[in-house]
């Protein structure tokens, strides 16, 4: 008799959820960059993928919703940068997950962090199926992630704070969330690496359905601290030996990244113009750049006191910092074995260079924002967190040219793929 009822109140449910889904065409989401920063050096990286509180309902920007909030609190922890980049949708589930972070690169990743189950919850899906579903997607993150990323399940809010149920309707869901949750426990109490977190919310204290910035900030006061110790933990293993995350530039997205941007021999912009000149100032150096890296060439987009707009790629020290997780910062290059033999362009050979990695929209890497000098200098006090800083405002900008040419990114492939 249990089973005529329960699978008749599951089509009414999923009915009932497409519903909702049409319904929520009209509410405010974020539409802006996918990226969201806090500042600092050091970062940290992580992935956001799901539905439910990533997808940001009430807000029109990931910086106010639960990324940036999440971004700006763990780096208060870990008092380290942090990068999150999200991919959300309330129509993302476990069972289709694998599929859609198949052309994610897993492996750029500190963390990744999934907020899914609340669209199997919604349709009574069962917490058997979710489990097999949760684990066949816990075994291809692990499969493709770097070696030491932690992967953290963040467990289905009360349905109740996103919408109304009729009464008769409210105790079957709070039950059935409570059976997915448990799932998702025993799921990941086995792995090495992998974490779950309850996730309980205060209601929305206005009775509106859609959280509002403040609420957002307390989602991520729940959720930052057990991200920042696993971090931590990791950051104080790897003292000895930089993180590596950081898979070979994969030279196909990179090219596609270029000819989607068509940035290559475009005419001059003031706002990046104004960036370099801003960085030139800031570090008191006679000349900076952004440089664009060609397949056999560089580039400037912007630059100043450079003497050259372009040149041979393997004179570049940009390749370099292409390459890197974070900012690369060169005492001397004459003396530096990497670069001292390395032909250089220009009538003054550059010895100090600081430079940070530039990434397109889909987030590969295709040149970098650097400063440099034609004499040495110390580095110890170098502030390599401004570097960054005025790095992802020029990636920004990159975002917003994309924007206006109606361009659609998707995200850089897997290289292990």
């Amino acid at each position: 008799m249990i089973k005529p009822y329960y699978f008749g109140v599951r089509a009414v449910m999923q009915g009932w959820t497409r519903g909702v889904l049409r319904s929520l065409a009209s509410v405010p989401r974020p539409s802006d960059d996918p990226r969201v920063h806090a500042s600092g050096v050091d970062s940290d990286r992580l992935l956001l993928f799901g539905g439910g509180a990533a997808v940001g309902w009430g807000v029109l920007s990931h910086d106010l919703a639960l990324p940036g909030s999440l971004a700006r609190k763990l780096s208060t922890l870990t008092r380290r940068g942090t990068d999150i980049d999200v991919r959300a949708s309330p129509e993302f589930r476990a069972s289709t997950a694998v599929r859609d972070l198949s052309r994610v690169n897993l492996a750029r990743y500190d963390a990744i962090v999934l907020t899914l189950g609340l669209a199997e919850l919604l349709s009574l899906e069962s917490a058997h199926s979710w489990r097999h579903d949760l684990d066949e997607l816990l075994d291809h993150i692990t499969e493709r992630s770097a070696s030491k990323a932690q992967i953290f399940v963040v467990g289905i809010q009360a349905p109740t704070q996103i919408t109304r149920y009729d009464r008769f309707i409210a105790p079957l869901i709070s039950y059935h969330r409570t059976a997915i949750n448990r799932a998702s426990v025993l799921a990941t109490a086995h792995r090495v690496g992998v974490t779950f977190i309850p996730f309980d919310p205060p209601p929305s204290r206005d009775g509106n359905r859609y959280r509002t910035h403040d609420e957002y900030l307390e989602g991520a006061a729940l959720l930052a601290p057990p991200i920042a110790a696993a971090l931590d933990r990791v950051f104080e293993q790897s003292r000895s030996a930089p993180r590596k995350r950081i898979s070979p530039v994969n030279e196909d997205a990179r090219h596609f990244a270029l000819e989607r941007l068509n940035i290559l021999d475009s005419a001059p912009e003031e706002r990046l113009n104004r960036l370099v000149e801003f960085a030139r100032r800031a570090f008191h150096t006679t000349s900076a750049a952004i440089t664009i890296i060609d397949d056999d060439r560089f580039w400037l987009k912007a630059g100043v006191g450079t003497g050259v707009s372009e040149g041979s790629r393997e004179s570049a020290i940009c390749v370099t910092t292409m390459g890197q997780s974070g900012a690369l910062i060169v005492s001397d290059a004459s003396v530096d074995a990497r670069f001292a033999n390395k032909p250089r362009a220009g009538s003054s050979p550059t010895r100090f260079y600081a430079g940070f990695p530039i990434e397109a929209p889909n987030g590969v890497a295709i040149g970098a924002l650097c400063v440099f000098d034609p004499a040495p200098r110390e580095v110890r006090t170098f502030d390599r967190a401004l570097l960054r800083d005025i790095a992802l405002m020029v990636q920004k900008e990159f975002w917003l040219r994309s924007v206006r040419d109606g361009q659609r990114w998707p995200p850089e492939p897997d290289a292990s793929q």
